[in-house]
């Protein structure tokens, strides 16, 4: 399984993956 994340490419193992979960609400975290 393969995903982007900030215009990079990740991927995992299918069988190491337990739950896929859509977006999500972004909550911003101060500086």
């Amino acid at each position: 399984m393969t995903f982007f994340l900030a215009s990079e490419e990740y991927g995992l193992e299918i069988l190491k993956v337990h739950e896929i979960i859509g977006m999500m609400p972004i909550t911003r975290v101060p500086r």
